[in-house]
């Protein structure tokens, strides 16, 4: 009887080593997958916020150009006014 329980002991502890190891297989394999997973969304992040700075640089720049177009707009406009006022003495 006493072997009989120090089998089922053994058979139990087995048992558990077993499905420890196989936890320890699935829960490495499911890590993974997290880490592949967060390197996509970090890639694809990076790739948004690039795309996103990108068309913030062009909507600076097309500002900046505006700018400098109407400056010399007004430029040209006093420079105008000024010819016409001298022709006009």
């Amino acid at each position: 009887m006493a072997t009989d329980v120090q089998d089922i002991e053994m058979l139990e502890r087995a048992i558990l080593g077993e499905v420890r190891d196989e936890a320890e297989q699935i829960k490495a394999e499911a890590q993974e997958k997290v880490d592949a997973i967060r390197k996509r969304a970090q890639a694809q992040a990076d790739a948004e916020s690039k795309t996103i700075l990108d068309a913030a640089a062009q909507d600076a720049e097309r500002l900046r150009s505006q700018a400098v177009a109407t400056a010399q707009l007004k430029a040209r406009s006093v420079q105008l006014r000024g010819a016409r006022r001298t022709e006009s003495k």
